[in-house]
C-alpha cells in the first residue's frame, strides 16, 4: 500500500513563479499541489493539517 499524497499549498494560480519554485523541491514531486489565493489560505492549510509542515 502506498503512502498518502502530501498536500503542498502555494500562492497561485498555476503557472506562477511560486509553482515554478515548488517544482524545485524534490519532496514535492508527485504530490498534491494546491494553489491558494493568499498567504492566509496557505497558513490555514497548515494550521488545519491539510498541508502539514513535515
Amino acid at each position: 500500500m502506498s503512502a498518502p499524497l502530501r498536500r503542498y499549498s502555494y500562492l497561485g494560480p498555476a503557472g506562477t513563479f511560486t509553482e515554478a519554485a515548488l517544482k524545485q523541491v524534490p519532496e514535492a514531486v508527485g504530490q498534491e499541489w494546491c494553489p491558494v489565493a493568499n498567504l492566509g489560505e496557505a497558513l490555514a492549510d497548515v494550521v488545519s493539517g491539510r498541508a502539514p509542515l513535515r
